[in-house]
């Protein structure tokens, strides 16, 4: 029997935004060492990772954020409808 649980989304999420956060530092650092180093061309597949890694991390709340957004319009949208 597996005893281990997945993290929380939200701390996982946490999670990225330091490790994106830490990847900007990260290249801060390195175009500050060496100024002929075109960052561009390496900033850009590498902040798209680590995007992508937040988008991974917050995948398993979307359903349960659209579920509970969709039972509030319908159960207003039954009020206004029915005059309650």
């Amino acid at each position: 029997m597996n005893t281990m649980t997945a993290p929380a989304p939200a701390a996982s999420a946490q999670a990225e935004t330091t490790r994106h956060a830490l990847i900007d530092v990260a290249l801060a650092l390195m175009g500050r060492m060496q100024q002929q180093l075109q960052l561009l061309s390496l900033a850009f597949p590498v902040k798209m990772l680590a995007a992508l890694g937040v988008l991974v991390a917050l995948a398993p709340l979307i359903p349960k954020l659209f579920s509970a957004a969709a039972e509030r319009t319908l159960s207003t949208l039954l009020r206004v409808v029915h005059g309650g």
